[in-house]
């Protein structure tokens, strides 16, 4: 099928060869015959007829493109068992080995991370530190360094950031001094020593 679309390709190629050395030719004579050297001008019938075979070189194109495109997908949408009925038994053989390949490595791969997951869950109750599995799996891959540096890096960030949130909702006011007066009262410096105090000076 392609051939024969390459033959008439060559064959509408050759025939514009043919009539662009024609009109050469015609020219020559042409500027022979007047002597004024003007240039050969193309009449409307001759434009139409390159524009036509032109279009029509285009258009085989296109067609055997969009038939090579359809056959394409058509080969694509086979269903698996069409696929494996077409193929050869040593075929059909490599293909069932290759998916089973690849089935068993998404298993390992799952399995891995099933036990990176219980190993940083285990790492990170030890030291009080218990997340739930969304928040784990942030932190958790398949790749065990990786995870491990996770986990550290946890162990030492949690603590600082839940004693700061703590810190930060004990943290009292003191009570307001008496506008009326000049200075605070008793009450209002002693409850601001105190807060001072339980809050470490601040």
């Amino acid at each position: 099928m392609d051939t024969e679309d390459a033959m008439q390709d060559q064959q509408t190629d050759a025939a514009e060869q043919q009539q662009g050395e024609g009109q050469q030719h015609g020219e020559s004579q042409e500027q022979q015959a007047g002597q004024q050297g003007e240039a050969r001008k193309y009449t409307d019938a001759d434009v139409d007829e390159i524009v036509k075979k032109r279009l029509a070189r285009d258009r085989a194109k296109i067609e055997r493109d969009v038939r090579k495109q359809v056959e394409d997908e058509a080969a694509a949408k086979k269903t698996e068992a069409q696929k494996l009925e077409d193929m050869t038994e040593l075929q059909r053989a490599k293909y069932e080995a290759e998916k089973l390949k690849a089935e068993k490595e998404a298993l390992e791969a799952e399995r891995d991370l099933a036990q990176q997951t219980a190993i940083a869950r285990r790492e990170l109750e030890a030291a009080d530190i218990v997340l739930g599995d969304d928040l784990l799996s942030m932190f958790v891959s398949s790749d065990a360094d990786a995870t491990g540096a996770a986990i550290s890096r946890i162990k030492e960030i949690w603590p600082k950031a839940v004693n700061e949130a703590v810190q930060k909702q004990l943290r009292r006011e003191p009570p307001k001094a008496d506008q009326g007066k000049g200075g605070a009262s008793f009450g209002a410096e002693f409850a601001e020593k105190y807060s001072k105090s339980m809050n470490g000076g601040k």
